[in-house]
């Protein structure tokens, strides 16, 4: 056997190995559920249930979420979410094996990258297994939207590396894939625009102490300008969006922006060199003017760094390059002012960046940096093991966000939801009480404290949260439709369609808005209406089993008794301990003398329900009757 066979053999051995481990230490992430955010991007979005409109995927950002006003351009987020449910539904596991893969990728990549920097194999797959297992780049495996940073890091190491050939060998080929590279990682997330920043950093650590450093940075328009015109023409396309963002409604003002992101800076490199507490919620606020000096010192201490590594630049120190780019790798989220002010998603690359430095420095051939690496793995293994189980269910993730940061109203308010999904109301409430304590004017928690008290009976303190949610947030589709609902229940259709109505011309036409709209016409007697918006509804979700039901009943106000015998007996299929279907389905066959065909869908309603007791002995009343004319 030839020697170059001996070292490919080993090449894919040791990668393999890797491989190997870092699949292990994600196993027991892949039963996980979805989260927070994959409700409206992905699980409630009905653009990704078909594959017919791919191309508005590409043109059209709101794809991205049901939700008018949560857009983004992420493409290839969303193509891929669209695969995963045109394969699997919303079968949890494919989507957790997709997000693995890429995750797998970007380890994969970051092997090349060190081995095309002049790494000796080893070192390279080490420093990638390493970034694999660390428990900071755990988010983006557990959490489906988080997604778009592994797809987005997976894109620019592949342009990276490519870069590099095409620097190497004056090759077109490789180019060209390098730029296609960047044009998929801006689709997959805006934050790799950092290439931009990053690669004039590629240059000065590939060329090390060259004497020609000092000049990249002139060269840097000649050498780079393909990218910063694509880069161009990618912040012109996504223009509305930056305009919204940074100047007609930003989350926060451009001042208390620059100085929260002083802090985040801080927190981040706390986080990066000790990664506790790790949660999906940090206990980090927004910067008030009150924290002056601690603003000024994490300022200074930003501002020193800034100029540490302009110094090792000058020096053609390599080291500093690593530095830089971790600071690229933030710069984006620095700028743009977003929701959540600090999470451990966003520093995925700068993850991958510092363990690179670290075991750079380290010399890892020797017996004690051989050592230290063996118990660095074993404990980011156990670490992310933890994280893995920890993000198991919103339950699991939100109990562990409220120990770690206490007084967060929004991990309070995430757990109180779970919890009342799971009927388990005394802890809900209790847990959206003390988010209301934090932050009073919380229209989503009094949203929540309605919901909560409606499934207490208490129809009255329902109504008044909802309306103290609109008082605060008067286009709060959520609380207008649980609102709608209580006039319905109340007989005030009127009132109730006009609030959906108002839903609507913020939400959107979603699915379970258009069958509480459906259901409003139901009550008011306009069965032609109902149907068409059951029918819309059922367009955007067929596999709606309550929406078949209320079609079933629309169409019987209609007269079309065939079409709603099949409406009923879709929501069986879809459904089949739903009882109510039953019931309606048996009187149907009652009413056109089918006795034995009523009697088992009697029966099969009586096996099921447990409800209204009266209900209960109405029916079987109306059994034994026909029981007894069948004898």
């Amino acid at each position: 056997m030839s020697l170059e066979r001996i070292d490919g053999v080993r090449a894919i051995g040791l990668t393999a190995a890797a491989f190997v481990i870092v699949a292990l230490t994600y196993w027991n992430s892949l039963d996980n559920g979805f989260h927070f955010d994959d409700e409206h991007s992905l699980t409630e979005n009905p653009h990704i249930r078909s594959l017919d409109k791919i191309a508005a995927f590409f043109t059209d950002p709101q794809t991205f979420s049901r939700n008018p006003g949560s857009e983004m351009y992420r493409p290839l987020v969303v193509l891929s979410h669209a695969l995963n449910f045109h394969l699997g539904g919303l079968e949890s596991r494919g989507y957790h094996l997709v997000n693995l893969a890429v995750h797998l990728c970007c380890v994969g990549l970051l092997v090349a990258l060190f081995v095309d920097w002049g790494w000796k194999l080893p070192s390279a797959v080490l420093a990638a297994c390493l970034f694999g297992v660390h428990p900071l780049a755990s988010e983006p495996v557990n959490y489906i939207s988080s997604r778009s940073e592994s797809m987005a890091t997976a894109f620019v190491l592949a342009s990276v590396i490519l870069y590099s050939m095409a620097s190497r060998k004056d090759g077109r080929a490789p180019l060209i894939g390098s730029l296609a590279c960047f044009c998929g990682a801006l689709m997959s997330k805006s934050s790799a625009i950092a290439l931009l920043v990053i690669l004039p950093l590629v240059d000065m650590a590939r060329y090390r102490c060259s004497p020609h450093v000092a000049s990249l940075w002139l060269q840097t328009p000649k050498r780079q300008w393909p990218y910063w015109t694509i880069g161009i023409v990618y912040l012109w396309g996504v223009r509305d969006l930056l305009s919204e963002a940074l100047l007609d409604a930003p989350v926060r003002s451009l001042g208390v922006q620059l100085m929260t992101q002083c802090k985040a800076f801080i927190y981040y490199a706390k986080l990066l060199l000790l990664p506790y507490p790790s949660t999906v919620d940090h206990a980090f606020g927004v910067a008030s003017t009150g924290a002056a000096l601690v603003i000024w010192l994490c300022a200074m201490c930003v501002a020193s760094v800034i100029y540490l590594v302009w110094r090792g630049i000058q020096r053609r120190d390599r080291s500093v390059t690593f530095l830089a780019w971790i600071g690229a790798a933030l710069l984006p989220t620095a700028v743009v002012p977003l929701n959540v002010l600090v999470t451990e998603r966003r520093l995925y690359l700068a993850v991958a960046v510092l363990i690179g430095f670290v075991v750079w420095q380290l010399r890892p051939q020797a017996a004690g940096g051989r050592f230290l690496v063996a118990v660095t793995l074993c404990l980011f293994v156990t670490l992310t093991v933890q994280r893995n189980a920890v993000w198991a269910s919103e339950v699991s993730l939100w109990e562990h966000a409220v120990v770690k940061a206490p007084d967060s109203d929004r991990a309070h308010l995430r757990l109180g939801v779970a919890y009342r999904k799971l009927g388990r109301l005394d802890a809900a409430g209790a847990h959206v009480e003390r988010a209301l304590e934090l932050q009073p004017r919380n229209a989503p928690a009094l949203n929540n404290l309605g919901n909560i008290r409606k499934l207490r009976g208490d129809t009255r303190g329902a109504e008044a949260m909802y309306a103290q949610a609109l008082a605060i947030l008067p286009s709060y589709p959520e609380a207008m439709i649980n609102l709608a609902t209580v006039y319905n229940g109340d007989g005030k259709h009127h009132e109730a369609l006009q609030l959906l109505q108002r839903a609507e011309a913020v939400a959107g036409r979603r699915p379970e808005l258009l069958n509480n709209i459906g259901t409003t016409y139901l009550a008011t007697g306009d069965f032609e209406a109902a149907v068409a918006s059951f029918e819309e509804a059922l367009e955007q979700r067929p596999e709606a089993a309550t929406t078949h039901f209320n079609l079933g009943g629309a169409l019987e106000g209609t007269g079309a008794w065939q079409r709603a015998l099949a409406s009923y007996e879709s929501a069986i299929i879809l459904d089949a301990a739903y009882a109510k279907p039953h019931y309606n389905l048996a009187l149907l066959h009652e009413r056109f003398g089918r006795a034995e065909a009523a009697i088992s869908a009697y029966r099969r309603f009586l096996d099921l329900w447990q409800g209204d007791r009266q209900l209960v002995a109405n029916v079987r009343q109306r059994l034994a009757s026909l029981q007894g004319g069948n004898q």
